[in-house]
């Protein structure tokens, strides 16, 4: 009997599948931002206060990975080169 194995996306995953998309709210658009335990947070200008602020949530949770990411605005293409 053939079973088929699917994968499941995690919360995660699909919050950035939804922030890649176009379809994230404004308040992101053109934002850093780091989905952090299933929470999205946008990450401050200041690179500094950017890397104390991730430090502040990996201290809450240090078992958890941050995922940083870039969510463009409509008009934003973003190239991906596989070398």
């Amino acid at each position: 009997m053939n079973k088929r194995l699917t994968a499941t996306k995690s919360k995660e995953e699909n919050i950035l599948s939804l922030l890649l998309s176009g379809k994230a709210e404004d308040k992101y658009k053109g934002k850093q931002v780091v989905i952090f335990d299933g929470e999205v947070h946008i990450l401050p200008e200041d690179d500094q206060e950017a890397v104390h602020f991730v430090a502040k949530l990996r201290e809450k949770k240090p078992k958890v990975t941050p995922i940083l990411a870039f969510v463009p605005r409509e008009e934003t293409y973003i190239l991906f080169l596989k070398l």
